[in-house]
This record gives C-alpha cells, sequence and structure tokens, in this order.
C-alpha cells in the first residue's frame, strides 16, 4: 500500500542545499517505511481538480465534501476533460507499460498562465466518488470494474491455453 507524508515534508526550498536536506531528513526518518521520496515543484495555487477517467475517457470530477464546488474549471468542464484525455493517451504512447485502462484518476492543477498542468495520475485506490445527492458512480464503478477484471482474467487464461 502506497505511504504519504501528508505534505510533512512540503516545502518552498529555497536552495539546493535546503533540499538536500529536507531529504535526507525524510529518509533518515522514515527508512523501512517509505522507499523514495519525490520531489515536485510546489504551485502558488495548491488547488487541484481531480478527474476520474475510464479507459481513458475523463467521465468525472471527484468530490469530497471539503473539495465540493471547489473545481479549477467550470461545468461541463469540456476543455479540462480534453486535457485530461490527451494527457493520458501521452502517457501511454511514452510509457507503453503504463495501466491506464479500467478506473485511473488524473489529478490536474492550474499554473500561473491558467494552463492546466498534471500533477499525477492515480490508481484504482483513489478517491472516486462524487459526493452529491443527484449523483453517485459507487454502483456505476462497481458494475464496470467487474466486467474489466472478468475480462482481464479472461483474456489472461485464454492466451495460457494451448
Amino acid at each position: 500500500m502506497p505511504y504519504t507524508t501528508n505534505r510533512e515534508f512540503c516545502h518552498f526550498a529555497k536552495s539546493e542545499d535546503v533540499l538536500i536536506g529536507t531529504i535526507r531528513l525524510a529518509i533518515s526518518r522514515y527508512t523501512g517505511i517509505m522507499p523514495y521520496v519525490m520531489v515536485q515543484p510546489c504551485m502558488v495555487n495548491p488547488r487541484e481538480t481531480k478527474v476520474v477517467c475510464w479507459n481513458g475517457v475523463a467521465k468525472w470530477i471527484a468530490h469530497n465534501g471539503s473539495t465540493r464546488g471547489k473545481s479549477i474549471s467550470k461545468f461541463p468542464h469540456a476543455e479540462l476533460f480534453r486535457f485530461v484525455e490527451m494527457a493520458i493517451a501521452e502517457l501511454k504512447q511514452q510509457c507503453p507499460a503504463a495501466i491506464v485502462n479500467g478506473l485511473v484518476r488524473v489529478d490536474v492543477f492550474k499554473n500561473a498562465q491558467s494552463s492546466y498542468v498534471v500533477n499525477e495520475f492515480e490508481s484504482l485506490e483513489a478517491q472516486y466518488q462524487s459526493v452529491s445527492a443527484e449523483v453517485t458512480q459507487d454502483a456505476w464503478v462497481m458494475t464496470e470494474l467487474t466486467k474489466y477484471w472478468i475480462a482481464v482474467i479472461h483474456d489472461s487464461l485464454m492466451r495460457l491455453m494451448p
């Protein structure tokens, strides 16, 4: 299971020495727990939008009680969804081993120039729900995931049989 420091070591490093010191502290504190340290640029506005995708197609914005209504994009999110779909296609092209079929969540920021920037691609463990009185995707997701994995297992078994 992935481990996160929950922004514990989130700093604006003002020099390379500060950055290296922060990495050393994280490694010493979490030796044996955290197998890596990730360094990424900090955004002036840390608000991100979490786009839930199915087989490379953007479907909806994930929301929980604290993020509802705080999207970097306005409904119906057409421009954001096109960006996310292009990002998934580019990842698949540049990294053919990446698993981007099935359920994937893409977390997106806007930079200072108001351009979309991918923060990360999330796996099945990512929060995909959209908390809302009128929309719930849990049943749809469970149905699609069940069909998807049955097909993957079936195809894998068929390849193994003579």
